[in-house]
This record gives structure tokens, sequence and C-alpha cells, in this order.
């Protein structure tokens, strides 16, 4: 077995910087080919005593870190998830999302007078301004203010119990 080390080592040594560079052009990264490297000359020395006697065992090396990066690839490529599932995993949240804001919607409306409700969708849902709905309702601005404030404090107390 003694002899047969020195061997692997020679054949290591021998054999490692044109592996290397081989393998790193098919990979192009390094930390890939680093694992490559290493897992093709572990399964070369678990094999050494039939690859000893093997015709080209630098082919046999350079076969299986081939085979290495391939298996690689193919589980990289599984790994790889479709722009249309994306897209409908997407979709199914803002459906989702829709749901669930028209849920709150009418729960809110059913908590708040009519004219509170509105101006809570005015101010929140549709984005006018205190301004503008003061011009709307033909009211002061400190007073869709005040309204508002009055409104929220409404809410909380109601949620709260």
């Amino acid at each position: 077995m003694q002899g047969s080390e020195k061997n692997f080592r020679e054949f290591y040594y021998g054999t490692y910087d044109a592996f290397y560079k081989y393998v790193k052009k098919m990979t192009g990264r390094e930390s890939v080919t680093e694992d490559i490297v290493q897992e093709s000359y572990c399964a070369a020395y678990r094999c050494w005593d039939m690859l000893e006697e093997h015709p080209k065992p630098v082919g046999w090396l350079y076969k299986t870190a081939a085979y290495l990066i391939s298996n690689m690839r193919r589980r990289k490529e599984s790994q790889v998830v479709s722009l249309e599932a994306v897209q409908e995993a997407e979709e199914s949240m803002r459906t989702a999302d829709v749901y669930e804001s028209v849920e709150m919607g009418i729960m809110l409306q059913n908590m708040l007078p009519q004219k509170e409700w509105e101006l809570l969708y005015k101010y929140y849902i549709e984005g006018y301004s205190g301004a503008d709905i003061a011009v709307q309702m033909g009211m002061s601005e400190e007073n869709i203010r005040m309204r508002l404030s009055r409104t929220r404090k409404k809410l909380r107390e109601k949620l709260q119990v």
C-alpha cells in the first residue's frame, strides 16, 4: 500500500496544475473549481488500486470532473424557478391582498357611519389630501383634520373591544 500511496502522490502532483486549469475553464468560478478538483481527486484516491492499472488514469480523472460538472449544472438547472411560476405566485399574492383589503374595507364600513367611512376612504384609499377633501366637502382643512382624528380614535376604541 505504501508504494500505491507514493504513486498516487506522484499522479496528484504531476497532474494538478493542468487539471485545475481545465476545471476552472469549464466552471469559470474559483470556489466551484476547487470543489470539483477535490471531489475528482478523492474519487481517484478511493479507487486508486483499479485506476493505477487503468490505461489512461489522467483521462479517467478528466472524465470524472466532466461528469461532476454536468451533475452540478443539472442540479442548478432543476433549482431555477421559471419566470411564469414567479409571476403566478405574485398574481396569487396580489389577489389575496385584494381580497384582504376588500374584507377589511367591509368590516370598517360596518363599524362607522357612512360619512366617516367616506372620509377615511377618500383620505387613505383614494389618496386625497386634507385640503382636497375640504374643498370637496365645503369645509375647512382644520375641520377635516379634526374629523379624521376623531374617526381614527373611534376606530381604535372599537377595534380594542
